[in-house]
């Protein structure tokens, strides 16, 4: 069963996480792996991980997170995670990741993949370093 469904129109790739417990080694492993994977080779500039069904999370799904806001900067992604519940919400703000990652509400008349929650975000920068553009600093 995947893990979540994906969607772009071009400028923004929509993940929508379907896991309801984040919790198993495993499939957090297999999160991580499928979104960076996704984001190596995504030329969307923006990506929102939608939280809809997400119920709980174990504190190694808010490291993987972190580890994905990382790759995203990495590559000059644009990062946002929406729909967060309020039990999740909570453990964001003990943890003071909601100070770490962007976190907002989806738009509600904005449909899945759509540009709207990025409305004040910057584009990816053309020319940026991507996965496919080798960093011409260390060159």
């Amino acid at each position: 069963m995947p893990h979540f469904r994906s969607s772009s129109d071009g400028k923004v790739l929509w993940v929508r996480l379907s896991e309801a417990k984040i919790l198993d080694e495993l499939v957090i492993r297999q999160v991580q792996d499928e979104l960076l994977r996704m984001l190596e080779t995504t030329p969307e500039p923006a990506v929102v991980l939608d939280f809809q069904f997400v119920e709980f999370l174990s504190s190694s799904a808010l490291g993987m997170l972190v580890r994905v806001h990382k790759r995203c900067k990495d590559l000059k992604i644009s990062l946002k995670l929406c729909n967060i519940g309020k039990e999740i919400e909570k453990v964001f703000k003990i943890t003071g990741l909601n100070k770490v990652l962007d976190i907002g509400p989806a738009d509600p008349d904005d449909p899945p993949g759509g540009i709207g929650v990025f409305a004040k975000l910057k584009p990816r920068p053309s020319g940026g370093t991507t996965a496919r553009d080798p960093d011409p600093e260390k060159e």
